[in-house]
C-alpha cells in the first residue's frame, strides 16, 4: 500500500485550498465542513511521488508540516487544537475547539487490504472494481473511508462509511519510521551488551568502567591497604553510583541500540560470533578473537558499501577493533589512519547515524 495524495485542512499553515473554493463547484464529498454546516472548504492536496520522495524547500516553507501531517494521517496521533490554523476564521474560543483534519488516497492495495476496505464501505470484494481508497480523519472525532468504484467517475457517488478502530487496525497502513536526529553511533560497545539477553545487559560506557578499574588498581589507591579501603568506602559507593547511572542514560542506551542494529541487522553478524569473541577474550586467545573481528569488518564493509554513498572519499570505511571487554568503532579515510568519531566532523557522525537507521529499517 502506498500513499498517493495527502489531504490537509486547517493545519498550521495549511488552511484550505482558496483557489478551488473561489472557483466553486467540483468539490469532493469530504470538502463539506460537517453534517450541520454544509459550507465547502476544499482540502489542500499534496501529491506524493511513488518512488523515493524528498521534501525540499526554503526555511519556513512548510517541509516539517508536511511530514507531521503524514504522521497524523497514518497514526491518528498528535492531532491537537493548538495546531489548528491560527489565521482561519473557524478558530474560535467561544465553543469547543476544532481540530485539524487529514486525509489520504492510498493505492497499490494488497488483496487483504481490498477485502478490509470492501467490508467497511459495504462492497463485494470479489465483484467491486476499485484499486484505491480514501481515508479521512475529521475533526479528531471520526475516521471516514471512501472507495470510488471504476466507471462511476463521480466522487459524489463514492461508497463511504465510518471506520471503527478495530477495522482500521486490520489495514496495513504505511509505517512511520522516524530517524532519530540526535543519536550518534557510540565509540565503543560492551561485548556483554551484545552477547547477553536484554534483561541482563550491561549498558555501561567504557570510559566510566576504565575510570573505576583505574582507581581500584592504583598502587596507592583504594585496595592498597585495609585502612584505605575502609576510609574510601563512601567514595567507592559514590563511584559505583556514577557507574550505574549508565544503566538509565537514555542517550547511551539509544546509541548502543543503534550499534546493535548496525552489527546484527545491517552487517548480518550473528550473536554466536560475538559470544565466541567474548569467550576468546576471556581465555586469552587473542589470535582467534582478532581473526573473528577481521571477518566481521569484511561483512560490515560489504553491507555499508560506503564508496557508493560517501563519494568524497572512496577509501572511507567503518572499522571494528577489540579492546578487552569492548568493540571499538572508528573510521578510516584515504590517509589509511583511524579516527574516533570525536575527531571527525559532527556531520559525518550523524550521516553514519542516519545511514544505519535507514539500512536497519
Amino acid at each position: 500500500m502506498k500513499l498517493k495524495t495527502l489531504y490537509v485542512r486547517f493545519y498550521k499553515a495549511f488552511n484550505y485550498d482558496y483557489l478551488r473554493k473561489s472557483r466553486g463547484g467540483g468539490e469532493d464529498p469530504w470538502d463539506v465542513l460537517n453534517e450541520s454546516d454544509n459550507r465547502v472548504f476544499p482540502f489542500v492536496r499534496i501529491p506524493i511521488e511513488p518512488d523515493i520522495t524528498t521534501v525540499v524547500g526554503a526555511n519556513e516553507a512548510g517541509k516539517t508540516q508536511v511530514i507531521s501531517a503524514i504522521h497524523c494521517l497514518l497514526t491518528g496521533q498528535k492531532i491537537q487544537s493548538r495546531d489548528f490554523c491560527r489565521y482561519s476564521h473557524l478558530l474560535t474560543v467561544d465553543k469547543e475547539m476544532a481540530l485539524p483534519e487529514f486525509g489520504g488516497e492510498f493505492t497499490d492495495l494488497s488483496e487483504a487490504d481490498r477485502r478490509v476496505v470492501a467490508s467497511v464501505v459495504g462492497l463485494d470484494a470479489e465483484a467491486a472494481d476499485f484499486d484505491s481508497f480514501y481515508l479521512f480523519r475529521l475533526n479528531g472525532k471520526k475516521t471516514m473511508m471512501y472507495a470510488l468504484t471504476a466507471g462511476t467517475g463521480d466522487r459524489t457517488a463514492t461508497h463511504v462509511k465510518p471506520v471503527t478502530d478495530a477495522k482500521l487496525k486490520q489495514l496495513a497502513l504505511p509505517e512511520i519510521v522516524t530517524i532519530l536526529a540526535n543519536v550518534p553511533l557510540p565509540d565503543s560497545i560492551p561485548l556483554d551488551y551484545l552477547t547477553q539477553a536484554n534483561s541482563k545487559r550491561q549498558a555501561r560506557s567504557r570510559t566510566n568502567r576504565l575510570a573505576l578499574v583505574r582507581n581500584m588498581l592504583d598502587p596507592k589507591g583504594w585496595l592498597s591497604s585495609q585502612d584505605k579501603l575502609t576510609k574510601a568506602t563512601t567514595e567507592i559507593m559514590a563511584r559505583f553510583g556514577e557507574y550505574n547511572t549508565d544503566l538509565t542514560d537514555e542517550t547511551l542506551l539509544k546509541s548502543l541500540d543503534l550499534a546493535e542494529r548496525l552489527i546484527f541487522k545491517v552487517a548480518g553478524i550473528t550473536q554466536s560470533t560475538l559470544t565466541q569473541v567474548a569467550e576468546a577474550v576471556q581465555a586469552g586467545d587473542d589470535g582467534w578473537a582478532n581473526g573473528l573481528v577481521k571477518d566481521m569488518n569484511l561483512k560490515l564493509n560489504d553491507a555499508l558499501n560506503f564508496p557508493k554513498w560517501w563519494t568524497q572519499d572512496a577509501e572511507f570505511r567503518l572499522c571494528l577493533s577489540l579492546r578487552d571487554f569492548d568493540l571499538i568503532l572508528t573510521v578510516q579515510d584515504r590517509t589509511g589512519q583511524e579516527y574516533s568519531f570525536k575527531e571527525r566532523s559532527s556531520g559525518m557522525s550523524y550521516f553514519l547515524s542516519y545511514f544505519v537507521q535507514y539500512l536497519s529499517h
